[in-house]
């Protein structure tokens, strides 16, 4: 599924899309902002951003921390993308489904300090927890 940004004055600059995110539930309200199997308004991906925002807090998640996402294209990937920019963290989006020497290596190189995975790959937490002691004693699955 593709997203789409609907009805959006470009011309302000914002320091950061969370920013963006805060003024256009301001300006545009129930406007409709994200398509993916339903229209999103500004104040609905608002509200889903702030529920990962108290979430990603809860387990220290901030400045210098790297998060790797494997979620399905939707609005709660896009609203957790927001919510981890909103933190000062990095975002690492990657696919669990390499379980081989490719996810370990974006593990220690990318220095990932927690993952944020899906429904859809709740199976994988085990085989991604062993993977995330081995590299990094600071790492944590959300």
């Amino acid at each position: 599924m593709e997203a789409v940004i609907k009805d959006v004055d470009i011309s302000v600059a914002y320091k950061s899309i969370y920013d963006f995110i805060e003024d256009s539930t301001l300006r545009y309200n129930k406007k409709n902002a994200f398509t993916f199997d339903r229209d999103y308004s500004y104040e609905e991906v608002k509200e889903i951003t702030d529920k990962y925002v108290e979430i990603l807090e809860k387990v220290e998640v901030g400045e210098g921390s790297v998060v790797a996402i494997d979620m399905k294209k939707s609005i709660d990937f896009i609203a957790c993308i927001f919510a981890i920019k909103k933190l000062g963290a990095g975002t690492f989006i990657v696919d669990t489904d390499i379980l081989d020497h490719t996810f370990d290596y974006y593990i220690e190189k990318a220095n990932i300090t927690h993952l944020v995975v899906d429904s859809s790959g709740e199976e994988k937490i085990e085989a991604c927890k062993i993977r995330f002691v081995r590299y990094s004693s600071k790492a944590m699955l959300i």
